[in-house]
């Protein structure tokens, strides 16, 4: 169940939904070149990301049956709010960021950022790792296979981080990120739709 959990975390971040997450992610980084080129930052980023979900482990040992039991209503407005955020990505209506940044600033947006990657359009590889760690039967095993799982997640951002160092700047300067954008959102609404006829069709 370890590897699982670890690949879940993996392909939260590695799918074409999280794009638009993880390239702000590294284009956060480019800004700050004193942290991507620190080995202390790399292991603060593990830390940080296995210490945003520890509560979420707490949760699955100790109410995770209770909150399995609530995911069915999930496939009523997961779609509706893949198509409403899809739909402000195309038109450019968030992720409207300042560049004025520090490592500081950094260690403070890692969680959100982690936390974005998870509950956006990633959130059924999520749940799939909560409804894991619920099974687990104790609340000390639920902790240990949710963290499995945010391991996967923060060695993810941790390549994107070399990404950077090593290739950042000629790559990352030349793409258009509003192009970026439309494309995730669109992909968004496409996965909304595709739900959504998928959850007629079956009920």
């Amino acid at each position: 169940m370890e590897q699982i959990q670890v690949l879940l975390g993996i392909l939260s971040v590695m799918n074409p939904c999280s794009l638009l997450i993880a390239i702000s992610y590294m284009l956060l980084l480019i800004n700050v070149e004193r942290f991507y080129k620190s080995i202390l930052n790399v292991l603060i980023t593990i830390i940080l990301v296995i210490t945003t979900y520890l509560p979420i482990g707490i949760l699955a040992g100790i109410f995770g049956e209770i909150i399995i039991s609530k995911i069915s209503y999930i496939v009523y407005i997961y779609p509706g709010i893949l198509i409403l955020l899809g739909i402000g990505l195309f038109f450019g209506k968030f992720f409207k960021y300042s560049i004025s940044l520090n490592v500081k600033s950094i260690y403070l947006m890692i969680p959100i950022i982690s936390l974005s990657i998870a509950t956006s359009c990633s959130l059924p590889l999520f749940l799939a790792s909560f409804i894991l760690s619920s099974s687990s039967g104790t609340l000390v095993g639920a902790i240990i296979s949710i963290m499995y799982y945010a391991l996967g997640l923060s060695v993810t951002l941790i390549l994107l981080t070399f990404l950077v160092r090593f290739f950042g700047k000629t790559f990352l300067y030349r793409l258009d990120f509003s192009k970026v954008q439309k494309f995730s959102g669109l992909i968004l609404i496409v996965l909304g739709i595709v739900l959504y006829l998928k959850y007629l069709a079956l009920f």
